[in-house]
């Protein structure tokens, strides 16, 4: 992403990018990275024809932009300048990202108030995106924040609530929720199951819970 890259490291980004000279179209909804349409999260939630897509890690160079925001404010935190500009021109109601973490996402309620910003986690979250939101709300001297979070259980709620204000839902995955529940009686019965670990401190609960519930049902269980 431009925010944690050098000087050197833009101007390859800059050369490599596509360059795309009309104002992006004004739409309903904005995806905050193109890695939420290619991981099927926006598909999930929104039709094709309803969203615009903000290409943070800058596969693209909005032209318009870029010289609105340089006419506007020059270079002068010409990153958060160039992001307020996509937003206003694209006016969404609703800013969406499936990549939840991205600190810098949680920064743009503070660049622009007006539309409702969305995340949706889309992994499991360690230390690393706990810290890195801590360095950048040093870095930035902001607080972080998003109206809607939706995250996978208690234990992303608890932690992210501590660095990250706003309302806070627990969802599950939402790659897993897309799988609909067959209703009909003559499924096969399953007879072996394996758990693969994500090395979480949830794993031993998990695990528990499938050792009852295999048991109960005569199912083999492998722990991988």
């Amino acid at each position: 992403r431009l925010d944690e890259l050098n000087i050197f490291s833009i101007l390859i980004l800059l050369i490599k990018a596509k360059w795309i000279f009309k104002k992006p179209k004004s739409k309903k909804v904005l995806i905050y990275d193109s890695e939420s349409v290619r991981n099927g999260f926006a598909t999930y939630f929104f039709k094709r024809d309803s969203y615009e897509v903000f290409d943070v890690r800058y596969e693209s160079i909005n032209v318009y932009i870029l010289l609105t925001t340089l006419l506007k404010s020059k270079l002068k935190n010409f990153i958060d300048n160039y992001k307020t500009n996509f937003i206003k021109a694209v006016s969404p109601k609703i800013v969406f990202t499936g990549i939840d973490n991205t600190p810098a996402f949680y920064n743009l309620k503070n660049l622009c108030k007006e539309p409702i910003y969305i995340s949706a986690q889309n992994g499991i979250r360690d230390n690393i995106f706990f810290q890195d939101c801590k360095k950048y709300i040093k870095k930035k001297k902001i607080k972080l924040r998003a109206d809607h979070i939706f995250v996978f259980g208690s234990n992303d709620k608890n932690k992210l609530s501590k660095i990250i204000k706003g309302n806070f839902h627990i969802v599950g995955n939402a790659t897993n929720n897309q799988h609909f529940v067959n209703s009909k009686k003559n499924i096969k019965k399953v007879n072996s199951m394996m758990y693969i670990s994500q090395y979480t401190i949830d794993d031993k609960t998990l695990f528990n819970y499938l050792i009852k519930f295999c048991s109960k049902r005569k199912i083999k269980l492998f722990f991988c």
